[in-house]
């Protein structure tokens, strides 16, 4: 059985004065980021992903309770 790989859109834009790229998430809007080159802001942009999705995670599982399921879905 292979294993799923999400994959997500990176937005990604030069800023000639500033001279950094910036790199957000089109699903996962929360996840900005930048970097000096497209590399760096992709990788930086994998890790901002990382973050907001267990930050999310952990605070449903707050507000659900101990009362709740908590289930794994893929899609």
């Amino acid at each position: 059985m292979r294993r799923r790989i999400n994959v997500y859109t990176a937005v990604l834009k030069y800023s000639k004065e500033e001279r950094w790229w910036t790199a957000v998430c089109a699903e996962v809007p929360a996840a900005i980021t930048q970097g000096r080159t497209i590399k760096e802001a992709k990788e930086n942009l994998q890790d901002a992903i990382r973050m907001v999705l267990e930050t999310q995670r952990e605070e449903a599982e707050k507000i659900a309770g101990c009362e709740a399921k908590i289930a794994k879905v893929v899609a």
